[in-house]
């Protein structure tokens, strides 16, 4: 099946968990072969955890995998089978922290070593943390099997940092409700928010203090001068590190060159000048973000067009409507009629 590529970079990720995806398609009765050759991707590179391939790529591959299987909750499947080492260096760094806190801050630390095309965000509160995960690939398909994979890995990886009576408060999905809810509701153990605004685990901040039972500060060590040596062999460049920290800033209200250039550890001046230097500017591309940020909850939620105009930092819908019409051709609400 050939796809269209969109504008922008192509993301990529690790295989990792999606490894066991032959085994899963074949659970459900179903020749993996084919199906990996509809996505347009070699299904021998999937016996290697650490391969690397086309985030696009694997957003048509669970595409494609729900259609072979009919099993609209194929992502909440493969993500209840991960462990943290199908995060490769991200995981192991994460199994010997000290406590929860130091864990997660590494996880979203060292996440991109794993995976390109989406970003995991820690919102910790005085009473409420989130643990969340938001795709930054432009022309993704299949957001809800991404979504449904990711948050079912967090919610399982928070099970392994805490111990069994570790409990979520809430658990958010940026995806329409699904025909079936039963298996969400047996493996969170209560019914998620479906619609939501962003994807994640919600939890007491009690839990942030809990001991990790397998902490070792000599591992801790080694994984992390192996972390920095793999990002310097893989240094982002400042318009795509700006880029993931806008969609960050935008989930979470803040829209304005100067925090998002502070939350990166550079003023604004210094931000401006770099991008001028890379033939761009911070409005061109926050504009990019929100094209693509609103686009995304446009085709998978039903929230309303006036909620994401304020999520993208708009004062008003007709503000919002104007540029979505600039960027897509579209009025927000033709765009999404249009999606199938």
């Amino acid at each position: 099946m050939k796809q269209a590529r969109p504008g922008g970079k192509e993301r990529s990720t690790r295989v990792g968990v999606l490894m066991n995806i032959p085994a899963l398609l074949q659970a459900h009765g179903v020749d993996p072969q084919p199906v990996f050759e509809r996505s347009g991707l070699e299904m021998t590179h999937f016996a290697d955890p650490d391969h690397k391939i086309s985030y696009l790529k694997l957003s048509y591959l669970l595409a494609e995998c729900v259609e072979a299987t009919q099993c609209d909750h194929f992502g909440l499947l493969l993500g209840r089978s991960a462990e943290p080492s199908h995060l490769g260096i991200a995981g192991y760094v994460v199994r010997v922290c000290a406590d929860v806190e130091t864990a997660l801050a590494k996880l979203t630390d060292y996440f991109d070593l794993h995976d390109e095309g989406g970003e995991i965000s820690l919102c910790v509160g005085p009473k409420l943390t989130l643990l969340g995960y938001t795709v930054i690939q432009p022309g993704a398909k299949a957001m809800d099997q991404i979504h449904d994979l990711t948050i079912a890995f967090a919610f399982g990886l928070m099970r392994r940092l805490c111990g069994p009576a570790w409990r979520p408060s809430q658990v958010l999905l940026s995806r329409r409700r699904p025909a079936s809810t039963a298996p969400y509701r047996n493996l969170f153990g209560s019914m998620p928010q479906f619609n939501a605004e962003k994807s994640a685990v919600a939890f007491s901040s009690e839990w942030l203090q809990q001991p990790v039972s397998s902490a070792d500060k000599l591992m801790l060590r080694h994984f992390e001068l192996e972390a920095a040596e793999s990002r310097r062999l893989r240094h982002l460049q400042l318009v795509e590190a700006l880029s993931r920290q806008l969609q960050l800033d935008l989930l979470e209200g803040v829209c304005s060159a100067q925090a998002t250039a502070r939350n990166m550890g550079l003023n604004r001046h210094t931000l401006r000048r770099r991008l001028k230097a890379e033939g761009t500017g911070f409005r061109l591309e926050l504009d990019k973000v929100r094209r693509t940020l609103s686009g995304q909850l446009l085709e998978g939620t039903n929230i309303s067009v006036a909620e994401i105009a304020g999520l993208m930092g708009y004062s008003s819908s007709s503000s919002f409507i104007r540029a979505f019409s600039r960027w897509t051709g579209r009025t927000p609400n033709e765009w999404r009629h249009s999606r199938p």
